[in-house]
């Protein structure tokens, strides 16, 4: 009796990807890509190293119009803001960009730069920050530039989607644990 509860739960553990919907991915990515803010239609990208982390948030930006960047610049270890006397150079080798400086805000720790490319795309950025002692070169993927590139769902021919095959093969397993019950009842009081 044991054994056909552990058959069982087998076959719904198995059945489990298969109630994925089309258009929803259940696997993290490898590199997310910016989402916007609510409610402020920007888009925010970061990275960190052990020293320091760089968050940039921006509007969307437009190839070969000027955008601007908005650093905000901490300490890893603490996440206070890093001192107003540090230097922010910017490159994007991808763009041909390089020596962007950033300049300092009145508030703590952000900085903003002018930005401006050619081409739409995604591009890397290598933040260079220098602060006391500490020099670090923090490279952050992902900076889009133009419409992001929209991902196309291809189904498949012929079949089932995936959220009717989840559906079925749950019934399928229903009924052989209906007719499994069943038997089992049966052959207990028919004696």
């Amino acid at each position: 009796m044991k054994r056909w509860i552990w058959t069982a739960g087998v076959l719904l553990i198995s059945a489990l990807p298969a109630l994925a919907h089309e258009g929803e991915v259940h696997d993290e990515p490898a590199t997310k890509a910016p989402l916007p803010l609510p409610g402020a239609g920007l888009r925010a990208i970061g990275a960190a190293t052990e020293n320091f982390e760089v968050v940039i948030k921006h509007s969307p930006l437009d190839p070969n119009k000027e955008g601007a960047l908005t650093l905000y610049l901490s300490d890893y270890r603490t996440n206070a803001p890093v001192s107003s006397d540090a230097q922010v150079q910017i490159d994007a080798p991808d763009a041909g960009i390089s020596g962007l400086r950033a300049e300092r805000t009145e508030s703590p720790g952000v900085y903003k730069v002018a930005f401006k490319v050619p081409h739409q795309g995604t591009y890397t950025l290598i933040v260079n920050v220098t602060a006391g002692d500490l020099s670090d070169l923090i490279p952050i993927n992902g900076l889009i530039v133009g419409r992001p590139e929209v991902e196309t769902h291809t189904s498949r021919s012929g079949l089932l989607p995936d959220w009717w095959l989840g559906i079925l093969i749950s019934l399928m397993v229903a009924g052989y644990l209906v007719r499994l019950a069943y038997n089992t009842w049966r052959k207990s009081y028919a004696r």
